[in-house]
Parts: C-alpha cells; sequence; structure tokens
C-alpha cells in the first residue's frame, strides 16, 4: 500500500487540520504572518493522518478530534523550531 492511499482515506479531514493551521497564521504583526505559514504550512501532516487514522478504530466525533490533531501538528512543529533555535546557539 502506498503512503498516498493511505493519505487518501482521511484527506477532508487533514484539509480541515490544515485550515485550523492557516487560522493560527493570521496575525497583525508584518512578517510574523509570512514566516508562520513557511513554518507551519506546506508539510505530510503525518501525526494528523495517525491521528484520524487510529481514531478511525472507532466512531468519532470530528469537532472533538479535530482540535486535538491540529495541536498534535502544532506542538511537533514547535518542537522543531525549537530545536533549530537550541542547536543555532
Amino acid at each position: 500500500m502506498q503512503l498516498d492511499q493511505i493519505y487518501q482515506s482521511v484527506k477532508e479531514d487533514l484539509a480541515k487540520v490544515e485550515s485550523q493551521i492557516k487560522s493560527v497564521t493570521e496575525v497583525d504583526f508584518p512578517g510574523l504572518a509570512e514566516l508562520l505559514r513557511h513554518v507551519l504550512l506546506g508539510g505530510k501532516a503525518i501525526r494528523p493522518a495517525l491521528t484520524f487514522l487510529s481514531a478511525g478504530f472507532y466512531k468519532y466525533d470530528l469537532d472533538l478530534l479535530l482540535p486535538m490533531a491540529t495541536s498534535v501538528e502544532l506542538m511537533h512543529t514547535s518542537t522543531l523550531v525549537h530545536d533549530d533555535a537550541i542547536r543555532a546557539n
């Protein structure tokens, strides 16, 4: 089974995660919105996909799961940024 086939089953839910992440990037500080979009968008979203796929073993409420899947991706990205900042010093 190809990765694309796995993603296909949660494609619509992942689009909602991306929409949630885009809303995080809507800030009023010049340059910050662009930086946030660069850091937060365009990833493979493996963690949110795994969240949805594992929840798929049970009947899940998307309204309850969406914030969790989004926060998993934001937390992962923040740890990557933090790691880069620590290594730079």
